[in-house]
């Protein structure tokens, strides 16, 4: 080698996973793959977000810088994961969403080309499972829980279960599940996201 080598006293990440991984060692796999993956490998995010996050669109994502995440710990939780466990903000949004790709109003959610598909595609699930094909990533508000990552997933939930379980037997679909499997993010210090 040249003159210009780095000295370096372990293996070097070589996939993003890896080097999120070298933030967050304890941090679930799937946490990780659902939520900060897929952001992390779009252009202009890259990982590590940038501390402070400045204009960086990390802000959007996880609205607290890496360290404050370093302190949160994952365990799954069962949940009815019905509107009244869901913080008002978190009502908003899948409020939003529901209004975006199923009355037709215009919001920021009707942005999302994708999000009909992916809601349909999660309901799809349901109909032929009766439970999440995956367990959403969340946190807890003030007032209720967060969703950092599954939110369509949510919405067809929610929208799955108000159907009621005449109209689910009458076209032969499986009844949704009393509860579902979440991934429930607490802080150390039982911080929370937004305690505003």
């Amino acid at each position: 080698m040249g003159g210009g080598a780095l000295a370096w006293d372990g293996p070097l990440p070589n996939s993003t996973l890896e080097k999120i991984k070298a933030n967050l060692p304890e941090w679930p796999d799937d946490v990780i793959d659902q939520w900060l993956l897929p952001h992390s490998e779009r252009e202009g995010f890259g990982w590590p977000p940038s501390s402070p996050f400045n204009r960086s669109e990390w802000r959007y994502v996880m609205c607290r810088p890496v360290v404050w995440w370093q302190a949160v710990t994952w365990t799954k939780l069962q949940t009815a994961l019905e509107p009244d466990d869901l913080s008002a903000e978190q009502l908003r949004t899948v409020n939003g969403m529901i209004g975006a790709y199923f009355k037709g109003d215009y919001n920021a959610y009707r942005m999302i080309a994708t999000g009909p598909k992916r809601v349909f595609g999660v309901l799809e699930f349901l109909r032929a499972n009766g439970d999440l094909p995956r367990m959403p990533v969340a946190v807890m508000d003030n007032d209720g829980l967060h969703i950092v990552d599954g939110n369509h997933r949510v919405v067809a939930w929610i929208i799955y279960g108000a159907l009621g379980t005449e109209v689910l037997a009458e076209k032969c679909w499986l009844p949704r599940a009393a509860a579902t499997t979440i991934w429930l993010g607490t802080h150390a210090t039982g911080e929370l996201l937004d305690p505003a």
